[in-house]
């Protein structure tokens, strides 16, 4: 391995003076100066000198890293999640390193420390959240350690979210324009506020328009199955997955024909049922290069947390076809 103090034996000059000039550093105007800096600049090409990007971040006290939390990426979602935060990072000059966090609440605290430990200038926390994370979160926060979450949180760390406060009730009256009496509202149990605040939307909005409200929170694939046989005649579904596996489990059906209106993006919309009579739509890119955004304003300008959040759109069936669906990988694809 090629050293700084093998370039500067090459070069014919101290090794102080090889760092200097390798780093970036004004070598003056002289003639003799110039000489040096050139001396250096073709023995570091000569020998395939390559600077230490470890030792550059302790000199600089900033790595350009990104660290990114995420339960996986075995679904289209979070895929395009990571791809966007890494192409939006590169942008400003930034790595990403990404930690699955599996949704276990003993990894994801492992992988915010191995973060820290890994000096990352900031993370991006787009995990389910679990109670049991706060102290870690906090006392990250509390050491300077650049935050932002992709949820609301009682943590108080900044986070662009996602409002459905026009969207969800437009969908509930949408509903009761069908002659729908009751409906029910499923989301998975993450025990975040951001969940908290859609439940009350969707009481106040069934309140407003005459329709008895019911809530459901799967923890598996097995609860989608228990409400399909529940027969709901409304669902509004803010699980893509388990959506999916509800209609399969009512398809063929001939008794059953529920009003359903699902919650997508544009990325995990391109995998939707044919059954949907709604849909809530957010514009996730948008939201994740904003928070990205945010991130690192938080890094380079010391700037104050904040809590932002994107507005979600109601379509109904007759508009489907006004949907930005978006599919990430069509941009990688080369012929072979």
């Amino acid at each position: 391995m090629v050293t700084i103090k093998d370039v500067a034996a090459r070069a014919g000059v101290p090794e102080k003076t090889a760092m200097r000039a390798l780093s970036g550093m004004t070598m003056g105007k002289r003639r003799d100066a110039r000489e040096r800096l050139e001396r250096v600049m073709k023995a570091a090409a000569e020998l395939g000198y390559q600077p230490s990007e470890i030792a550059k971040a302790l000199r600089k006290g900033r790595t350009r890293t990104i660290g990114l939390l995420v339960g996986s990426i075995t679904n289209r979602y979070f895929a395009s999640l990571a791809e966007t935060v890494m192409d939006e990072a590169e942008q400003h000059g930034y790595r990403m390193i990404l930690e699955l966090t599996r949704w276990n609440v003993e990894k994801s605290i492992f992988c915010l420390e191995h973060l820290q430990r890994s000096r990352v200038d900031g993370i991006f926390y787009a995990s389910g959240h679990f109670p049991e994370e706060r102290p870690c979160l906090e006392k990250l926060r509390n050491a300077g350690l650049p935050i932002i979450m992709l949820y609301r949180n009682a943590c108080g760390i900044a986070s662009v979210g996602r409002d459905h406060s026009v969207s969800l009730p437009l969908a509930v009256q949408s509903l009761a324009g069908k002659g729908v009496s009751n409906a029910t509202l499923s989301v998975w149990d993450s025990r975040t506020p951001q969940d908290e605040v859609l439940m009350e939307l969707f009481r106040n909005a069934c309140r407003k328009y005459g329709i008895a409200p019911a809530l459901h929170h799967p923890h598996s694939l097995d609860d989608m199955d228990a409400l399909a046989n529940a027969a709901p005649p409304a669902l509004i579904c803010d699980a893509p997955y388990c959506l999916k596996h509800f209609c399969s489990a009512i398809r063929g059906r001939q008794d059953y024909h529920p009003h359903i209106i699902g919650i997508y993006d544009e990325w995990n919309w391109l995998e939707r049922p044919d059954s949907l009579c709604g849909a809530i739509l957010l514009q996730s890119e948008k939201q994740i290069r904003l928070a990205v955004h945010e991130l690192i304003g938080q890094i380079e300008h010391h700037t104050e947390p904040d809590t932002l959040s994107i507005q979600s759109r109601f379509y109904c069936r007759e508009n489907f076809n006004d949907i930005p669906a978006k599919d990430l990988a069509s941009r990688h694809l080369f012929p072979f």
